[in-house]
């Protein structure tokens, strides 16, 4: 089981921010349309691998159902009818909301403990439009609050380093850079989301919102811009939570004579997982994110040195092929090279078309279910065909990047963001005759 904590659920929760309910309909087999607020909570239990903890095991789509359970297995932090106060809802607690008296119409989490006796901040499926989306709700509109039996939220020491403020003194929405990911990981160790791509050096609409949560959490001015009273609370945050290295006077001992010590044995180096090896083949041939243009169009027209001496290796017979084909440039040569030159499969094989046959039969990878970013891990290989003719191969290599090469001559292996909406099952069925993810043995 993953970490069944409040920041963990809360966090899956925030990385579907502006989802559908794509996911949830696709996920437990409902009819497009259906109201999806309790389901988004049974799959985010089930997405943190906490699905035994929520009625009992199973999804529920009926939000009175939910409220009679939680009832009865969770503890009642607060009901309508005269119990407790929502001052003490924390976050990771699951709402259940009223629109008239005494009804149970929706359901959503606590996303911050905020300690007010009139409204809560919260996180919801289904709303604003239909969709994954942060909300302030009063509390004429909460019938209930529960909380289910979390574990206990470790603190480590923050290990990274706050960015240093920009001139004007603050950074804002359409920031980016170095600075805004030191800042974005700061959020994230603090408990705070990001987003679907987390740490990725751009000052978007979600950090925005993290940034608007901190100031909420803290009682500063809320506007969605980092500044110096930010900056401020961040330090005394991290110092209250990294004890002073102390230095305690050295004792002297007595002369001893010294026995030769025993050359240590050599611990053994750890075997690289087959997807493992994947994944830094990848990173080695690539051109590095936000080393060129997203558009491929490198002014030398040429692979890195790492790629052309893993291609020569990976085929050597490719004087046969065509021009475009021998000089390494397409999605299929590519992924085929960084594959065999890992030495995972050194009989995986040229096109598309041999890959959509060759994949789903190969005893080297098996076929895994993919709905969303969070399901990916580093090293699976994407691969799809189009209705409208074409398809396209790739290798995810984790932090939201895949690892890809184009069908223009000039294009070659780059790393680019993931375009994560073709994970989704509407898109993938309405565009797509085949897709598959399929991860290394």
């Amino acid at each position: 089981m993953a970490k069944f904590t409040a920041t963990a659920y809360i966090n899956n929760m925030a990385s579907r921010l502006g989802y559908n309910g794509s996911h949830c309909w696709s996920f437990y087999g409902l009819a497009r349309g259906t109201a999806w607020c309790a389901a988004e909570i049974s799959y985010t239990f089930n997405k943190i691998g906490a699905k035994a903890k929520w009625y009992g095991g199973k999804p529920v789509f009926y939000v009175p159902y939910a409220q009679v359970w939680m009832e009865k297995n969770y503890k009642t932090i607060y009901d309508y009818r005269g119990k407790g106060s929502i001052k003490d809802a924390k976050k990771g607690d699951i709402i259940i909301f009223m629109f008239t008296i005494g009804s149970r119409d929706h359901i959503g989490a606590v996303r911050l403990d905020s300690k007010s006796s009139s409204k809560l901040y919260t996180i919801e499926g289904n709303t604003s439009g239909g969709q994954v989306a942060k909300r302030t709700r009063e509390k004429k509109n909460i019938f209930a609050v529960y909380r289910p039996p979390y574990k206990a939220e470790k603190v480590s020491p923050f290990k990274g380093i706050l960015p240093t403020l920009p001139k004007r003194g603050y950074f804002k929405s359409g920031d980016k850079g170095g600075q805004v990911e030191k800042l974005q990981k700061f959020l994230i160790w603090n408990g705070e989301s990001c987003g679907h791509y987390g740490a990725d050096g751009d000052y978007g609409t979600n950090t925005a919102s993290a940034v608007s949560d901190f100031q909420i959490r803290y009682g500063l001015s809320v506007d969605g811009a980092w500044g110096k009273e930010c900056q401020k609370k961040a330090i005394a945050i991290i110092n209250k939570t990294t004890p002073p290295t102390t230095t305690k006077p050295a004792t002297p001992k007595p002369t001893e004579t010294k026995k030769p010590e025993p050359k240590p044995t050599p611990k053994p180096e750890k075997t690289k997982t087959n997807a493992q090896k994947i994944t830094a083949k990848a990173k080695e041939v690539a051109y590095k994110y936000g080393t060129k243009k997203s558009t491929y169009s490198y002014p030398d027209g040429k692979p890195t040195s790492a790629y052309k001496s893993a291609l020569a290796k990976a085929y050597p017979d490719r004087s046969k092929w065509g021009k475009q084909t021998r000089a390494g440039a397409s999605c299929d040569v590519c992924a085929g090279t960084i594959i065999r030159a890992s030495g995972v499969d050194k009989k995986f094989p040229r096109g598309l078309d041999d890959d959509y046959i060759y994949l789903p039969k190969s005893d080297k990878f098996k076929k895994v279910s993919v709905d969303e970013k969070s399901d990916l891990k580093a090293g699976d290989i994407i691969i799809y065909r189009k209705k409208s003719g074409g398809g396209h191969i790739c290798i995810y290599i984790g932090d939201g990047k895949v690892v890809e090469a184009g069908y223009v001559t000039k294009r070659y292996p780059c790393t680019v963001k993931l375009d994560e909406s073709r994970l989704k099952p509407s898109y993938r069925k309405k565009n797509y005759n085949i897709f598959g993810v399929y991860r290394a043995k």
